[in-house]
């Protein structure tokens, strides 16, 4: 049981990765809660449910190491902490998006459209 201690601090020790997940969660907590104000639509369910979301994406991936380990695939935590770290940018591009901020629109026109709403709906007033 010690073992997977160990590796996991090993391999979370100096993690670049693992600090921008963090730090990514952060960004999108504070976007998020701006968005909510400024859309009049600031309620402690959603707040509660963005802080569990976050909360296990930041506890899953060093979780998932004893298993990359077990499977011999050491470095595949750093392809599924990847992809965590993906889903929290999507979701800081489309809260920046919805607060009206400068994004290039090229990317931004892959993102759904009802993340949006705030910045149109203010748009239009």
């Amino acid at each position: 049981m010690f073992w997977m201690t160990d590796i996991m601090i090993t391999t979370l020790k100096g993690s670049h990765l693992f600090e921008v997940i963090i730090l990514a969660s952060v960004l999108d907590i504070i976007l998020g809660t701006i968005k909510g104000l400024l859309a009049k639509r600031l309620n402690s369910t959603i707040s509660s449910q963005g802080i569990i979301k976050h909360a296990l994406m930041i506890s899953i991936p060093p979780l998932t190491i004893p298993i990359f380990y077990a499977l011999n695939y050491p470095d595949g935590w750093n392809l599924f902490a990847g992809l965590v770290l993906f889903t929290n940018v999507l979701s800081i591009s489309e809260n920046w998006i919805a607060l009206g901020l400068p994004f290039p629109k090229q990317v931004g026109d892959y993102l759904d459209d009802r993340k949006k709403e705030l910045y149109t709906k203010n748009k239009q007033d």
